[in-house]
Protein backbone atom coordinates (compact mmCIF):
# COMPACT_ATOMS: atom_id res chain seq x y z
CA UNK A 1 0.00 0.00 0.00
CA UNK A 2 1.32 3.42 -1.05
CA UNK A 3 1.98 5.26 2.46
CA UNK A 4 0.04 8.60 2.66
CA UNK A 5 2.73 11.79 4.20
CA UNK A 6 0.98 14.48 5.21
CA UNK A 7 1.11 18.36 4.45
CA UNK A 8 2.57 18.78 8.02
CA UNK A 9 5.56 16.08 7.73
CA UNK A 10 6.30 17.53 4.20
CA UNK A 11 7.06 20.69 5.25
CA UNK A 12 9.32 19.32 7.95
CA UNK A 13 11.66 17.84 5.26
CA UNK A 14 11.65 20.99 4.16
CA UNK A 15 12.39 22.63 7.50
CA UNK A 16 15.53 20.40 7.42
CA UNK A 17 16.90 22.62 3.86
CA UNK A 18 16.03 25.72 5.73
CA UNK A 19 17.58 25.32 8.97
CA UNK A 20 21.29 26.25 7.72
CA UNK A 21 19.98 29.27 6.08
CA UNK A 22 18.09 30.53 10.12
CA UNK A 23 20.35 33.93 9.58
CA UNK A 24 18.46 34.98 6.36
CA UNK A 25 14.94 33.84 8.23
CA UNK A 26 15.75 35.96 11.28
CA UNK A 27 16.33 39.21 9.13
CA UNK A 28 13.20 38.01 7.48
CA UNK A 29 11.49 38.04 10.99
CA UNK A 30 12.73 41.01 12.54
CA UNK A 31 10.82 43.09 9.89
CA UNK A 32 7.73 41.58 10.25
CA UNK A 33 6.54 43.75 13.26
CA UNK A 34 7.04 47.20 10.87
CA UNK A 35 4.90 45.29 8.06
CA UNK A 36 2.17 44.46 10.47
CA UNK A 37 2.52 48.36 12.34
CA UNK A 38 2.32 50.00 8.73
CA UNK A 39 -0.52 47.68 8.00
CA UNK A 40 -2.82 48.62 10.79
CA UNK A 41 -1.42 52.70 10.58
CA UNK A 42 -2.72 52.57 6.74
CA UNK A 43 -6.70 52.51 7.63
CA UNK A 44 -6.32 54.33 10.93
CA UNK A 45 -4.61 57.10 9.15
CA UNK A 46 -7.37 56.98 6.77
CA UNK A 47 -9.88 57.05 9.63
CA UNK A 48 -8.44 59.99 11.24
CA UNK A 49 -8.01 62.19 7.64
CA UNK A 50 -11.39 61.71 6.69
CA UNK A 51 -12.72 62.27 10.05
CA UNK A 52 -11.01 65.21 11.51
CA UNK A 53 -10.46 66.74 7.94
CA UNK A 54 -12.18 65.53 4.72
CA UNK A 55 -15.69 65.81 6.69
CA UNK A 56 -15.29 68.79 9.09
CA UNK A 57 -13.58 70.49 5.90
CA UNK A 58 -10.72 71.59 8.07
CA UNK A 59 -7.88 71.20 6.03
CA UNK A 60 -5.20 72.55 8.30
CA UNK A 61 -3.13 68.94 9.58
CA UNK A 62 -4.54 67.12 6.33
CA UNK A 63 -1.12 67.02 4.49
CA UNK A 64 0.66 66.17 7.38
CA UNK A 65 -1.36 63.45 7.94
CA UNK A 66 -1.09 62.49 4.75
CA UNK A 67 2.55 62.71 4.65
CA UNK A 68 2.61 60.67 7.71
CA UNK A 69 0.45 57.46 6.29
CA UNK A 70 2.86 58.23 2.97
CA UNK A 71 5.76 56.97 5.56
CA UNK A 72 3.63 54.38 6.55
CA UNK A 73 3.20 53.09 3.54
CA UNK A 74 6.90 53.17 2.84
CA UNK A 75 7.96 51.73 5.72
CA UNK A 76 5.84 48.43 5.07
CA UNK A 77 6.91 48.28 1.67
CA UNK A 78 10.21 48.32 2.54
CA UNK A 79 9.90 46.02 5.57
CA UNK A 80 8.42 43.66 3.05
CA UNK A 81 10.77 44.02 0.27
CA UNK A 82 13.22 42.60 3.07
CA UNK A 83 11.02 40.04 4.16
CA UNK A 84 9.86 38.83 1.08
CA UNK A 85 13.67 39.07 -0.46
CA UNK A 86 15.22 37.13 2.77
CA UNK A 87 12.56 34.38 2.79
CA UNK A 88 12.76 33.65 -1.08
CA UNK A 89 16.47 33.67 -0.98
CA UNK A 90 16.25 31.34 1.58
CA UNK A 91 13.59 28.92 -0.10
CA UNK A 92 15.91 29.05 -3.21
CA UNK A 93 18.88 27.72 -1.45
CA UNK A 94 16.76 25.04 0.03
CA UNK A 95 15.60 23.93 -3.15
CA UNK A 96 18.87 24.30 -4.88
CA UNK A 97 20.24 22.11 -1.83
CA UNK A 98 17.24 19.52 -2.24
CA UNK A 99 17.50 19.25 -5.62
CA UNK A 100 21.54 18.48 -5.56
CA UNK A 101 20.84 15.75 -2.96
CA UNK A 102 17.89 14.48 -4.87
CA UNK A 103 20.66 14.16 -7.95
CA UNK A 104 23.17 12.83 -5.61
CA UNK A 105 20.15 9.60 -4.76
CA UNK A 106 19.99 9.23 -8.59
CA UNK A 107 23.31 8.70 -8.52
CA UNK A 108 23.24 5.85 -6.43
CA UNK A 109 20.25 3.94 -7.54
CA UNK A 110 20.88 0.61 -8.94
CA UNK A 111 20.83 0.18 -12.71
CA UNK A 112 17.42 -1.79 -11.85
CA UNK A 113 15.77 1.05 -11.06
CA UNK A 114 17.00 2.97 -14.28
CA UNK A 115 15.90 -0.78 -16.12
CA UNK A 116 12.48 0.23 -14.59
CA UNK A 117 12.40 4.00 -14.58
CA UNK A 118 12.68 5.65 -17.77
CA UNK A 119 15.14 8.85 -18.12
CA UNK A 120 12.22 11.25 -19.14
CA UNK A 121 10.08 10.59 -15.90
CA UNK A 122 13.49 11.04 -13.85
CA UNK A 123 14.19 14.16 -15.83
CA UNK A 124 11.14 15.82 -15.13
CA UNK A 125 11.24 14.82 -11.09
CA UNK A 126 14.24 16.76 -10.79
CA UNK A 127 13.19 19.80 -12.81
CA UNK A 128 9.69 20.82 -13.53
CA UNK A 129 8.31 18.98 -10.30
CA UNK A 130 11.24 20.77 -8.57
CA UNK A 131 9.94 23.92 -10.07
CA UNK A 132 6.59 23.40 -8.83
CA UNK A 133 7.62 22.38 -5.15
CA UNK A 134 9.94 26.12 -5.57
CA UNK A 135 6.46 27.96 -6.28
CA UNK A 136 4.31 26.21 -3.65
CA UNK A 137 7.07 26.08 -0.59
CA UNK A 138 9.79 28.62 -1.03
CA UNK A 139 7.06 31.52 -2.69
CA UNK A 140 3.47 30.33 -1.17
CA UNK A 141 4.15 28.86 2.89
CA UNK A 142 6.97 30.77 3.66
CA UNK A 143 4.68 33.77 3.19
CA UNK A 144 1.49 32.07 4.80
CA UNK A 145 3.37 33.25 8.78
CA UNK A 146 3.62 37.11 7.78
CA UNK A 147 0.21 37.12 6.72
CA UNK A 148 -1.61 35.34 9.28
CA UNK A 149 -0.03 37.50 11.76
CA UNK A 150 -1.16 40.39 9.61
CA UNK A 151 -4.61 39.37 9.70
CA UNK A 152 -5.08 38.25 13.35
CA UNK A 153 -4.02 41.98 13.95
CA UNK A 154 -6.35 43.33 11.55
CA UNK A 155 -9.22 41.48 12.62
CA UNK A 156 -8.11 42.74 16.60
CA UNK A 157 -8.15 46.54 15.12
CA UNK A 158 -11.43 46.13 13.61
CA UNK A 159 -13.18 44.46 16.42
CA UNK A 160 -11.78 47.59 18.87
CA UNK A 161 -13.42 49.95 15.56
CA UNK A 162 -16.64 48.36 15.63
CA UNK A 163 -17.20 44.99 16.24
CA UNK A 164 -20.93 45.11 15.06
CA UNK A 165 -18.96 45.80 11.60
CA UNK A 166 -16.60 43.28 12.21
CA UNK A 167 -19.23 40.72 12.61
CA UNK A 168 -20.29 41.45 9.18
CA UNK A 169 -16.57 40.82 7.69
CA UNK A 170 -16.55 37.53 9.46
CA UNK A 171 -20.20 36.21 7.90
CA UNK A 172 -17.70 35.55 4.88
CA UNK A 173 -15.62 33.20 6.50
CA UNK A 174 -17.41 29.93 7.20
CA UNK A 175 -18.52 29.88 3.46
CA UNK A 176 -14.81 30.88 2.52
CA UNK A 177 -13.50 27.55 4.29
CA UNK A 178 -15.93 25.33 3.52
CA UNK A 179 -15.59 26.18 -0.48
CA UNK A 180 -12.01 26.55 -0.16
CA UNK A 181 -11.54 23.16 1.51
CA UNK A 182 -13.36 21.62 -1.38
CA UNK A 183 -11.88 23.12 -4.29
CA UNK A 184 -8.94 22.86 -2.78
CA UNK A 185 -9.06 18.98 -2.39
CA UNK A 186 -10.27 18.73 -6.53
CA UNK A 187 -7.51 20.96 -7.11
CA UNK A 188 -4.90 19.28 -5.51
CA UNK A 189 -6.05 15.75 -6.99
CA UNK A 190 -6.19 17.24 -10.77
CA UNK A 191 -2.50 18.78 -9.75
CA UNK A 192 -1.05 15.83 -9.11
CA UNK A 193 -2.38 13.91 -12.13
CA UNK A 194 -0.71 16.78 -13.86
CA UNK A 195 2.20 16.36 -12.88
CA UNK A 196 2.11 12.62 -13.26
CA UNK A 197 0.40 12.81 -16.83
CA UNK A 198 3.51 15.08 -17.51
CA UNK A 199 6.28 12.82 -16.52
CA UNK A 200 4.64 9.72 -18.44
CA UNK A 201 4.81 11.66 -21.80
CA UNK A 202 8.37 13.07 -21.34
CA UNK A 203 9.73 9.85 -20.60
CA UNK A 204 7.97 8.25 -23.64
CA UNK A 205 9.19 10.94 -25.90
CA UNK A 206 12.39 10.44 -24.44
CA UNK A 207 12.33 7.10 -25.17
CA UNK A 208 11.37 7.67 -28.34
CA UNK A 209 13.83 9.68 -29.22
CA UNK A 210 16.48 7.87 -28.04
CA UNK A 211 14.90 4.42 -30.32
CA UNK A 212 13.96 6.85 -33.17
CA UNK A 213 15.99 4.50 -35.41
CA UNK A 214 14.32 1.39 -34.50
CA UNK A 215 10.52 3.06 -34.69
CA UNK A 216 11.86 4.32 -38.29
CA UNK A 217 12.80 0.72 -38.95
CA UNK A 218 10.06 -0.96 -38.38
CA UNK A 219 7.95 2.00 -40.02
CA UNK A 220 6.43 2.39 -36.48
CA UNK A 221 5.63 6.37 -36.79
CA UNK A 222 1.97 6.57 -36.86
CA UNK A 223 1.91 4.03 -33.89
CA UNK A 224 4.04 5.69 -31.97
CA UNK A 225 2.38 9.26 -32.69
CA UNK A 226 -0.82 8.00 -31.88
CA UNK A 227 0.37 6.90 -27.92
CA UNK A 228 2.33 9.77 -27.43
CA UNK A 229 -0.61 11.87 -28.64
CA UNK A 230 -2.91 10.11 -26.28
CA UNK A 231 -0.11 10.74 -23.18
CA UNK A 232 -0.43 14.44 -24.19
CA UNK A 233 -4.25 14.40 -24.17
CA UNK A 234 -4.37 13.17 -20.68
CA UNK A 235 -2.40 16.24 -19.35
CA UNK A 236 -4.07 17.81 -21.34
CA UNK A 237 -7.53 16.98 -19.39
CA UNK A 238 -5.99 16.57 -16.11
CA UNK A 239 -4.34 20.16 -16.78
CA UNK A 240 -7.46 21.54 -18.18
CA UNK A 241 -9.25 20.36 -14.61
CA UNK A 242 -6.59 22.02 -12.39
CA UNK A 243 -6.71 25.46 -14.42
CA UNK A 244 -11.03 25.10 -14.03
CA UNK A 245 -10.91 24.47 -10.20
CA UNK A 246 -7.76 27.16 -9.26
CA UNK A 247 -9.83 29.60 -11.48
CA UNK A 248 -12.92 28.89 -9.55
CA UNK A 249 -11.42 29.15 -6.48
CA UNK A 250 -10.27 32.70 -6.74
CA UNK A 251 -13.50 33.78 -8.82
CA UNK A 252 -15.57 32.34 -5.97
CA UNK A 253 -13.86 33.63 -3.32
CA UNK A 254 -14.20 37.38 -4.79
CA UNK A 255 -17.50 36.50 -5.40
CA UNK A 256 -18.04 36.16 -1.75
CA UNK A 257 -15.99 38.54 -1.08
CA UNK A 258 -18.08 41.32 -2.85
CA UNK A 259 -21.00 40.09 -1.33
CA UNK A 260 -19.61 40.96 2.03
CA UNK A 261 -18.39 44.22 0.41
CA UNK A 262 -22.21 45.02 -0.28
CA UNK A 263 -23.61 43.73 3.12
CA UNK A 264 -20.99 45.86 4.90
CA UNK A 265 -21.72 49.12 2.99
CA UNK A 266 -25.33 48.45 3.09
CA UNK A 267 -25.26 47.86 7.32
CA UNK A 268 -21.97 50.47 7.79
CA UNK A 269 -24.48 52.99 6.06
CA UNK A 270 -27.72 52.66 8.45
CA UNK A 271 -25.15 52.70 11.23
CA UNK A 272 -23.80 56.04 10.43
CA UNK A 273 -27.12 57.04 10.06
CA UNK A 274 -27.73 56.26 13.54
CA UNK A 275 -24.59 57.54 14.57
CA UNK A 276 -23.06 54.94 15.87
CA UNK A 277 -20.16 54.88 13.61
CA UNK A 278 -18.39 58.01 11.57
CA UNK A 279 -17.62 57.51 7.96
CA UNK A 280 -14.05 57.17 8.41
CA UNK A 281 -14.68 54.01 10.41
CA UNK A 282 -17.20 52.64 7.28
CA UNK A 283 -14.29 53.66 4.69
CA UNK A 284 -10.88 52.33 6.96
CA UNK A 285 -13.31 48.80 6.91
CA UNK A 286 -14.12 48.97 3.37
Amino acid sequence: LKKVVSDWQLFQRFLVYVRPHWKKVVLGAATVPFSIGATLLLPWFIIRIIDDHVVPGDLDGLFKMVALMTAAVAIGYFADSIYTFSLQRTGQQAISAMRSDLYAHILSMPRSFFDQSPIGVVLTRLTSDMEALNDSLAIGVLSLFTDFLKTIALLILLIALSWQLTLVVMLILPPIYFVSKFLRLRLRHYYDLTREALAHATGYLQECLNGVKTIQLYAAERKVQNQFETKTRHFFKAQSHSNFYDAALYSVIEGITSIALALMIWYGSWQILAGIVSIGVLVGFI
